[in-house]
């Protein structure tokens, strides 16, 4: 039997962008096998923008009859949004999760299917990160370039990224994080002070330590010519606050999951801060370096001071540099 795929965007405020990730989407579908199923799951998880409204106009009708997509609701959060979609699924098969603000490439649906149908001891699959720089540069933006184009020498992290994967199952995943009874024995001020009470909030941090904490590193895989395209931060404070919410989640995670830490604080697991191999273009290695020796040194601080001194509050939302239209 051929799996079919739920195809499960989580939306928070995204009326500029959801309608062009469905198009883009629809295009990917288009080079799977046609008997294989699709249905497509859009949850708003804390939306108060025309999010809805964009999707129901007239003009989409076509494209959403196409998708068989259908709009559910959910609590604010990622991961609680990606639960809820687990739940309303009609299809049984592959679970594929995308971000709302992405630009897929039209094989990159079929090369993550593909590898899963040839590998069964794969849970997870990801696709290739790249970024979109717009016409409109500056040097901090010209230094991120840099850090991407040699990211090619640094070895490969066990985690995944979030932003199009596509999982074999969810029973064990999704639905078995009882957070009341991890609660148990965590000092009150620290349930506050980390918002505990939320449970995980960013889907690949959590996922990845489970995945590989009941199935082993093996069972994650980043498929290189499945492609998924992001405008990254173009300043340093949003930069912050991407690694800000990226420090205190794991924070979050190891308190909750105390059996995860020794997988999030791992070699494969831990960002790294030098390039080891050689390579001839040594300006852009020596930018890459300073870009990750910053987003070390944020980290430090957001552990030593916010966290430490308990100081925090629930992180701002990190801006993208996509395109106004």
């Amino acid at each position: 039997m051929i799996p079919a795929i739920t195809i499960g965007i989580p939306v928070k405020n995204e009326e500029s962008t959801i309608i062009a990730t469905l198009h883009a989407i629809n295009q990917a579908t288009r080079e799977l096998d046609p008997k294989i199923k699709i249905e497509t799951i859009v949850c708003l998880n804390g939306t108060t923008d025309n999010t809805k409204k964009v999707i129901q106009a007239k003009d989409n009708i076509k494209l959403c009859k196409e998708l068989n997509l259908s709009i559910i609701k959910s609590k604010p959060g990622k991961l609680i949004a990606e639960q809820k979609i687990g739940t309303n699924r009609k299809l049984n098969g592959y679970l594929l999760f995308c971000d709302a603000d992405i630009i897929i490439d039209k094989k990159a649906i079929k090369e993550l299917y593909t590898r899963m149908q040839k590998n069964k001891k794969l849970r997870v699959v990801c696709a290739k990160v790249l970024p979109i720089f717009n016409k409109k540069t500056n040097n901090f933006l010209r230094i991120m370039k840099d850090y991407y184009d040699m990211r090619y020498l640094l070895p490969n992290r066990g985690c995944f990224h979030g932003r199009l994967f596509m999982l074999r199952d969810t029973k064990d995943l999704l639905k078995k994080y009882n957070i009341k009874a991890h609660l148990k024995g965590i000092p009150t001020q620290t349930i506050k002070d980390l918002y505990l009470d939320k449970g995980p909030i960013c889907d690949d941090i959590i996922l990845s330590a489970a995945i590989v904490h009941d199935h082993g590193q093996q069972a994650i895989e980043r498929v290189f010519s499945s492609k998924v395209y992001f405008y990254p931060p173009d300043n340093p404070y949003d930069f912050f606050l991407g690694i800000r919410r990226y420090t205190i989640e794991i924070e979050r995670i190891n308190t909750l999951f105390p059996e995860y830490a020794k997988i999030n604080t791992s070699d494969r697991f831990l960002r790294p801060t030098r390039i080891e191999k050689f390579t001839f273009f040594r300006r852009k290695k020596h930018h890459a370096e300073l870009l990750m020796e910053l987003e070390n040194f944020l980290g430090n601080i957001v552990r030593g001071y916010e966290i430490s001194k308990q100081k925090l509050a629930l992180w701002e939302t990190v801006k993208s540099s996509k395109p106004k239209k």
